[in-house]
C-alpha cells in the first residue's frame, strides 16, 4: 500500500466513523425527554421570557464553517438548550 492509499484509507475511515456517530447521536436525541424543572449550577432555571420553570432539553451541534466545508461537523463542540414549555424560548448552556 503506497502512502496516498494509506492517506485515502484513513480520511474514508475518519469520515465512516463520522457520519455512524452523527447517525446514532440523531437518534439518540431524538428520544423525548421529559419536561420538567431544570437545574443549572445549584439554581432553578427559569424562562426569560414568561418565568415559567419547566423545560424539556435538547443537545445540539455548535457548527463551524471549515468543519461543515470538510463534512466533519461530529467533531464540532455542543451545548445543552432548555425549550421552555410555556413559550417556546430557548435557553442555551455550554459547559466549558
Amino acid at each position: 500500500m503506497g502512502f496516498f492509499e494509506f492517506i485515502f484509507a484513513v480520511f474514508f475511515g475518519i469520515v465512516i466513523f463520522g457520519l455512524l456517530y452523527g447517525i446514532i447521536s440523531q437518534i439518540a436525541n431524538r428520544r423525548s425527554r421529559k419536561a420538567g424543572p431544570q437545574v443549572i449550577r445549584g439554581k432553578n432555571v427559569k424562562c426569560i421570557a414568561c418565568q415559567n420553570d419547566t423545560f424539556r432539553t435538547k443537545r445540539v451541534l455548535l457548527n463551524t464553517a471549515g468543519l461543515t466545508y470538510l463534512g466533519m461537523d461530529w467533531l464540532n463542540r455542543s451545548a445543552e438548550v432548555l425549550i421552555c414549555e410555556e413559550c417556546g424560548f430557548l435557553n442555551w448552556y455550554m459547559k466549558n
